[in-house]
């Protein structure tokens, strides 16, 4: 009678515990299934990894000589005076600063006066230069305008000690900026960091200005030769203006890498930054130093932009800034036809911005000029002076 009735009751619970325990089965694989289950995103367009990889991989820098890295070849022997001082060294190429100087005492120490421009990408010598220092006492590189460029401009210098070691120092910008020409201040100027004081020795500015018949001399670092270069016979024409026009019969190599190059009058002392030669006439034309240094770093030290002044019969006609300079000059009859025209960039002849009636010696009250300003080596705008009574 037990057994029947436990069977009895058996028959009627197992049902329900059977579907609770199937409910609660369903339940459970029901959530691990929508757990499990693959997740449809939107479809997004992936990125362009050559275009990621080429804008996050580092750029490559030629690789910089170290400090104090001994140079040698440090001059070349280029004029009859100094081969005959330094003979035995001609089939090496190479001579110490202090051999040279015998040929002159002033310019014993030049070697730790001159500095080379670099660019700054692939390394390749761009210019000459040399170092001074204002007296403020910050010491300055001076290099040529058309090189490096204006303010903002970077380049890669490389200094020298008076054993011919050297000292790179990479991407340094310029600090102030003349502009192009021969008949502008065609220099610019970059503040050196302050360790450079105890590697070099700057060069002093002369005193007084040359007077046409002085005998003067260059140095630099030309393509044409390994090391540093002397270029002397220099004879001055003319140090009217801007410009100083030198003549020599010398001319024992190509002068490009020579821009920059400090002009040095008898005693050592520079009076001009070589920027220009011309083949056929044998000259040499120099910004002249004694204008172009003061201008720029008083300027520079003032917070101030240089600005040049140019001038017509007495009474200034415009003035120019940092960058700019004059391209062509034309002389206007009353009607406005153009009669004579200069380029002054490559103006050869005699120039002074405070002087400018001297382009045209022919002009008449009634005419004008005409001046193209440059902003760098483009057209940027036009002036026009008339021409009055003086």
């Amino acid at each position: 009678m037990r057994v029947f009735t436990l069977f009895v009751c058996l028959l009627f619970i197992a049902p329900s515990a059977f579907a609770q325990k199937f409910s609660f089965l369903k339940r459970v694989f029901s959530a691990r299934k929508a757990v499990e289950a693959p997740v449809k995103a939107p479809k997004v367009p992936l990125p362009n990894v050559a275009a990621v990889e080429v804008a996050v991989r580092p750029v490559k820098l030629p690789k910089v000589v170290p400090p104090h890295v001994w140079r040698a070849p440090v001059v070349s022997a280029l004029t009859p005076e100094i081969k005959a001082v330094v003979p035995h060294y001609t089939s090496a190429r190479t001579a110490l600063i202090s051999e040279v100087g015998k040929v002159h005492p002033a310019e014993a120490h030049i070697g730790a006066s001159l500095l080379e421009a670099h660019n700054i990408f692939t390394g390749a010598l761009i210019g000459s230069g040399f170092v001074v220092r204002s007296g403020s006492g910050r010491l300055y590189a001076v290099l040529s305008y058309h090189v490096v460029g204006g303010v903002g401009g970077m380049v890669h210098l490389r200094l020298f000690n008076e054993k011919g070691e050297s000292r790179d120092y990479d991407r340094l910008f310029v600090s102030a900026a003349g502009a192009f020409g021969i008949n502008s201040p065609d220099s610019s100027i970059v503040e050196l960091p302050l360790d450079a004081a105890d590697f070099v020795k700057p060069l002093h500015l002369a005193k007084q200005s040359p007077k046409p018949g002085d005998k003067l001399a260059a140095w630099g670092s030309p393509y044409a030769v390994q090391g540093l270069a002397r270029l002397d016979s220099l004879r001055l024409v003319n140090g009217e203006g801007l410009k100083l026009t030198m003549q020599s019969e010398h001319t024992p190599f190509k002068l490009d890498g020579f821009c920059g190059s400090p002009v040095l009058n008898e005693a050592g002392e520079v009076v001009g930054i070589i920027d220009g030669f011309n083949h056929d006439a044998y000259h040499y034309f120099a910004a002249n130093a004694r204008f172009t240094l003061p201008w720029l770093i008083g300027n520079y030290e003032q917070n101030m932009i240089p600005m040049l002044e140019y001038k017509l019969n007495g009474r200034t006609a415009f003035w120019v800034s940092s960058g700019e300079s004059v391209g062509e000059v034309r002389l206007l009859n009353a009607r406005g036809k153009v009669k004579e025209k200069v380029y002054l960039p490559g103006y050869p002849l005699p120039f002074d911005p405070a002087k400018l009636e001297a382009l045209f010696p022919q002009a008449k009250a009634g005419d004008a000029l005409e001046f193209d300003i440059l902003r760098h080596r483009e057209v940027f705008r036009t002036v026009t002076v008339d021409i009055g009574r003086p």
